[in-house]
């Protein structure tokens, strides 16, 4: 990569530019040759991985539809839990695919469609999730090695142009090692391709976040002993579970129960991210009596918001 660290940039002017992909430099400590940030007053995190592929947060209301549609592009995979504006993308001639995955790693269900999509579907391709950080680089890079063949050291390096959290251990690791279809398995897919999902509701994405929080007191229990399984992790259960909070704030149903619920949520996921730093000392310190202590105190400050918010809430 050129420069520093950073990927580099240009004004969003709605031109491609062709790369030679035959010709493609090697990965480097500062990233992917011919991965490009680009600005956008309507996309958060865009950036242009190859030829046709795009990756970037969600595109801001018709405005940031009309710079996709600007840019060419054809096909927008979402891989983020709120369903997407199908209508209007249709409107400019944009197919929406709409896969939503979580913070723990690829889905190895919805991983071949999204793959036979960015194969198969008109381009250029843009992939997005809420912000452009951390689930929609994971399946953007997924897609570069199945059409651009990446290696897996670029895709993981793409990742941390992106910014995508190292806390977010599911998805790097998924990059570094989940198996890609080959063409011959994707053309034996049926070619139906979502356009919509349906949110979660309040009901069932709170019993999402019950299940996390069991999860957790079963693991303070074991003594927050770690496991052979990134998925199984303390830290990793943390992390899932302060994304379903903020999750559930961008929830239709959570907005329309009011600001107070609206605070809950954001006292929830505060003391989350507490409990996930303290997690992440303790996987570095295991032996630690006082990182454990103070594991076991935020834990109890996310079952306490936890158990307000039911009482408040859920319960009611």
């Amino acid at each position: 990569m050129r420069g520093s660290g950073s990927a580099p940039r240009r004004i969003l002017d709605g031109t491609e530019k062709p790369v030679d992909t035959e010709k493609r430099a090697p990965v480097t400590e500062h990233g992917v040759a011919g991965v490009e940030k680009l600005e956008s007053p309507t996309i958060e995190n865009l950036f242009r991985l190859a030829p046709g592929l795009y990756s970037g947060g969600q595109p801001d209301g018709e405005a940031g539809l009309d710079a996709l549609r600007d840019m060419g592009v054809r096909t927008i995979i979402s891989v983020d839990g709120t369903p997407p504006p199908v209508e209007a993308a249709r409107k400019l001639g944009i197919r929406y695919v709409h896969l939503p995955i979580g913070y723990d790693g690829l889905r190895r269900d919805k991983l071949p469609i999204m793959i036979k999509a960015v194969r198969e579907l008109p381009g250029p391709v843009f992939i997005h999730c809420h912000h452009g950080k951390h689930r929609g680089p994971a399946a953007a890079a997924a897609c570069a090695i199945a059409r651009n063949n990446w290696s897996r050291p670029e895709a993981e390096a793409w990742l941390k142009i992106a910014g995508t959290d190292p806390a977010y251990r599911g998805l790097y690791r998924d990059v570094r090692e989940l198996a890609i279809p080959t063409v011959a398995e994707t053309k034996e897919l049926p070619a139906v391709f979502p356009e919509s999902v349906p949110a979660p509701s309040l009901v069932e994405a709170m019993l999402g976040i019950d299940r996390l929080h069991d999860e957790l007191k079963g693991l303070a229990k074991r003594e927050w002993k770690n496991t052979n399984d990134a998925r199984t992790a303390p830290p990793e259960i943390a992390v899932q579970l302060l994304e379903a909070y903020r999750e559930l704030s961008r929830n239709s149903d959570s907005e329309r129960q009011g600001s107070g619920f609206q605070g809950q949520l954001k006292t929830a996921e505060q003391a989350a991210d507490a409990l996930r730093v303290e997690l992440e000392q303790l996987a570095k310190s295991p032996d630690s009596k006082e990182t454990t202590m103070r594991a076991n105190q935020a834990l109890d400050r996310v079952s306490k918001s936890c158990k307000t918010c039911h009482g408040e809430y859920r319960d009611k």
